[in-house]
């Protein structure tokens, strides 16, 4: 009777055939052959998804949280190895960020990780093309991966992106806070309570993190109402679905309603006009009259 494959086995050749298939897609993209490597980068993706679907219906299987986190720390060590090409670096990009944060859905240490892999990506592609992957990437998981170890590292991703956009930053920030916002909101209305990995204010303080780099954006730029009063009703957004959330959690969110108060007065929020509505008002025919 065979024997049962031992983890460590199933391991070792799971990272032999990674490092097979990072090897194809490198030569095929290297060597300008477009139909072998748009095979060899699905191969990839395919190979990985597996992976990421064998995590999400075992959660607490140690085996499979260390075949994963090696996964990710291979393809991390390829990305950022300064003997992969540009063009490499830039095509992989476009698969990658999915996969990656489907498999970091293992474990807090892979997500992490998978932080650490889009972060590398940042350093080497174009901000306008890695916001619009990172936002595909978000918009659209599978119902297992629809958790904070999936989201928070995409998430912080836009927060970095943001950041590096030198045109258009208003048309770029109104394309991406939608769909923050729909994952927000999702958290808050559809996430299990039970969850353990449901860390909902992980998620909140990613998109505090999203509205500083908003925030210093609108710093940097002399014409700056209208990125200004789209802020402004993107932190009342946030505070709105704060409020749903935190009927059960007040105390856990407390640090998050500082933070969001603090922007609503550096968007030139008052008490007063927020209660009247006046201000809403104010930004909401800013904002229609700037279309």
């Amino acid at each position: 009777m065979a024997e049962d494959t031992p983890p460590s086995c199933s391991s070792d050749s799971a990272i032999l055939r990674l490092h097979q298939l990072l090897a194809s897609c490198s030569l095929s993209i290297e060597a300008g052959d477009y139909s072998g490597s748009d095979r060899s980068v699905s191969e990839l993706v395919d190979f990985l998804n597996p992976v990421s679907d064998s995590t999400a219906r075992e959660a607490d299987d140690e085996d499979a949280e260390r075949k994963a986190f090696r996964i990710l720390t291979e393809i991390h060590r390829c990305m950022t190895s300064p003997s992969l090409s540009q063009e490499v670096v830039e095509t992989l990009s476009f698969e990658l960020p999915k996969s990656v944060c489907r498999v970091a859905c293992a474990s807090k240490r892979c997500s992490d990780l998978a932080e650490c892999f889009i972060d590398s990506l940042l350093e080497k592609c174009s901000p306008r093309e890695m916001l619009s992957i990172l936002c595909d990437a978000l918009s659209s998981p599978d119902k297992q991966f629809r958790t904070t170890l999936y989201y928070a590292p995409l998430l912080s991703g836009i927060a970095k992106v943001l950041l590096r956009i030198q045109r258009r930053q208003f048309q770029q920030v109104k394309s991406a806070v939608p769909v923050i916002l729909r994952i927000l909101n999702h958290t808050t209305l559809e996430m299990d309570d039970e969850d353990p990995d449901a860390d909902y204010g992980t998620l909140f303080f990613k998109a505090i993190d999203i509205a500083n780099s908003i925030q210093a954006v609108c710093e940097k730029l002399t014409d700056k109402q209208k990125l200004q009063a789209f802020f402004g009703l993107f932190i009342l957004q946030l505070m709105a679905l704060v409020s749903i959330d935190s009927r059960a959690r007040t105390s856990h969110f407390l640090p998050i309603v500082i933070h969001l108060s603090h922007f609503l007065h550096l968007c030139g929020f008052s008490y007063i006009g927020l209660i009247t509505g006046f201000d809403v008002d104010r930004i909401s025919n800013m904002m229609v009259q700037g279309e």
